[in-house]
């Protein structure tokens, strides 16, 4: 049965919540002026462009366009449903919810692991402990070399694992039963003997999505060898399952859309440290289905960052087919380095990373430069093989342009012909007739078309301001608030209608910047004539975009003919009207939308 708040509860929780205390809860935050101001949390910020107004109780990223009151912000950095969210925030101001006074949550786990949840944290607490006591000296410097502070330390909640204070005996003093401390991959067994699994070793815990511990991994901090050890294959702790800081990095991946796929938790923290917030870590293992379901549900595009050695280029290949496969968006990060992020981090090429970062390659064009690291080109009979790896990956692009610019790259590379090529690569398909080929989905149009108009007339001020502000809402959601303010000044009622369907999809998660299938989809069910050349709506195009004026600007212009509009209807029922009163009445509005028109033109000058 679905439990109803009532309206008057949920304003008073609004009303009576001290936004920037319980936001200080989670993030820090540093008063400048009225405002609190902290880095965003739902996007890789750079420099604090999160404000939270406890007067008005409404927070708003100035950088990402994220904003809401207090309930908003506890759902969307919990990641938890809106009821879960107003019990939190209840609790925090002790005013107590009657009609969820007995809401039973039905939990997703068994007993058995629930029990192993609280033992994991039971575990983590000591080996926390242990870090900050003298034993675990020696493990604090290494981590200050490696760049870590108090802060960050108690942010990853690390432990230490000492020889010399036993977990086992710890646990075994406290009652805790010996089967569950091996269920849990805690402790294990030789001889007869019990010993701790985890021993002179930092320990980092790895969670699930709701932030429960599945399991650990330990580093050394000397040649002890293997210098990673993770939990081994538990109830709780599947390898093929694990992705290191899911938890923490969903708010930020649920705004940017976007997750960058490391292969180590170190690679991770390393990149936490330099402002990447939306990364996570496979943990040595390839794409599971686990994954790719994951990134499915989340509907993100997934950025592959793995080592630039002949291991690393081989598994961001087979990664990126499975994903395509998958019908997922995806891109490369060229790693020519051969060093991983956390080795470039701390030996201070952050620079250098976010380079890398800022220029990621489709698959396709990954394939065409690195496969020949993977065979020998010189090698005639290894050419072929050659051809034939690229042609799988170009038999997963659907867009024609990039099809094209495949092949002229391939053309580069192998000094053959684009026409010499295409031959080959349609000769390739026909070999697999009989075998299904993987293909992103298709976007089915049922709306009859209208044929599209073409201008009549030269492109003026205003067609120009309503280009400029189509391309920059097709290209980020950047100014997505300040365009749906004044989106009733579009003269154009057709791109009105994709405007606002441009925005809709921003808000709920159907359409991605620069996405083309999605602006496809969205175009071809309205009538509006992106095909004329003016609009120059083709992804070949995008990089010859430019702004004539700002934004702002080209607003301002579009206000000027809403109010051009207005000024005129007002004057046609001024003509049409003979009661002298309502003329008067009518004219002083013209007049006043007169000096709108007048004002604004001197704010765009």
């Amino acid at each position: 049965m679905a439990i109803l708040i009532p309206q008057e509860t949920i304003a008073h929780i609004i009303e009576e919540a001290d936004l920037a205390e319980i936001i200080g809860d989670y993030i820090p935050l540093q008063k400048k002026g009225q405002n609190y101001w902290a880095l965003c949390p739902f996007h890789d910020d750079k420099s604090p462009s999160f404000s939270v107004n406890s007067e008005k109780r409404i927070y708003k990223c100035f950088s990402c366009g994220v904003q809401g009151n207090i309930i908003d912000f506890v759902k969307n950095y919990t990641h938890s449903e809106f009821l879960t969210a107003l019990e939190i925030i209840s609790t925090k101001i002790d005013f107590p919810i009657p009609e969820l006074k007995n809401r039973v949550v039905n939990s997703k786990y068994s007993s058995e692991e629930e029990k192993l949840f609280s033992l994991n944290e039971k575990a983590l607490q000591f080996y926390q402990v242990v870090l900050a006591s003298q034993e675990g000296l020696a493990a604090q410097e290494y981590l200050t070399k490696r760049g870590f502070n108090q802060e960050e330390m108690m942010y990853w909640e690390i432990g230490w694992a000492s020889s010399k204070i036993s977990f086992y005996k710890t646990m075994l003093s406290q009652n805790e039963d010996l089967e569950l401390l091996r269920s849990a991959g805690l402790v294990t067994l030789k001889d007869g003997q019990v010993f701790d699994y985890f021993v002179n070793r930092l320990v980092f815990p790895i969670k699930n999505q709701d932030g429960k511990i599945l399991g650990f991994s330990g580093r050394t901090i000397n040649e002890q060898t293997p210098k990673y050890l993770n939990t081994r294959e538990t109830k709780l702790f599947k390898k093929s399952q694990l992705a290191f800081n899911l938890d923490m990095a969903l708010p930020s991946i649920t705004i940017s859309k976007k997750i960058l796929v490391l292969e180590g938790f170190m690679d991770v923290m390393s990149l936490h440290q330099i402002g990447v917030k939306n990364a996570i870590a496979l943990m040595g293992t390839n794409l599971s289905e686990f994954h790719l379901q994951l990134f499915k549900k989340l509907k993100v595009e997934v950025l592959l960052f793995l080592d630039g050695d002949l291991p690393g280029v081989k598994a961001s290949l087979t990664s990126a087919k499975k994903l395509l496969n998958y019908h997922l968006p995806v891109q490369i990060i060229d790693n020519e380095t051969k060093l991983d992020p956390d080795d470039l981090v701390h030996q201070g090429q952050s620079e250098t990373l976010w380079t890398m970062l800022n220029n990621p390659q489709i698959p396709l064009f990954y394939a065409i430069e690195k496969i020949p690291q993977l065979v020998n080109l010189q090698k005639p009979e290894l050419f072929r093989e050659y051809l034939n790896r690229v042609f799988d990956f170009l038999l997963l692009v659907t867009e024609p342009v990039l099809k094209a610019q495949g092949l002229q790259k391939l053309s580069q590379k192998t000094n053959l012909t684009t026409s010499v090529l295409g031959e080959s690569y349609e000769k390739f398909r026909n070999n697999l007739s009989g075998q299904e080929l993987p293909r992103p989905p298709v976007v089915t149009i049922t709306t009859t078309k209208r044929k599209p108009k073409t201008f009549d007339k030269q492109p003026d001020a205003y067609d120009y301001s309503q280009r400029d502000i189509l391309q920059s809402l097709i290209s980020s959601p950047r100014h997505l608030e300040k365009i749906a303010r004044h989106l009733g000044g579009a003269p154009n009622p057709d791109l009105y209608i994709v405007l606002q369907e441009l925005i809709n999809g921003y808000q709920n998660g159907t359409y991605h910047a620069n996405n083309w299938e999605e602006l496809m989809a969205i175009l071809q069910l309205s009538n509006f004539d992106y095909q004329n050349p003016f609009w120059q709506l083709e992804p070949h195009l995008q990089a010859n975009w430019h702004v004539r004026s700002n934004l702002d600007s080209a607003i301002l212009t579009l206000q000027e003919h809403h109010l051009i509009a207005k000024e005129k209807l007002y004057a046609q029922q001024i003509r049409e009207t003979d009661v002298v009163e309502v003329q008067k009445k009518f004219l002083k509005v013209k007049e006043e939308i007169h000096q709108e028109i007048i004002d604004l033109r001197k704010k765009r000058q």
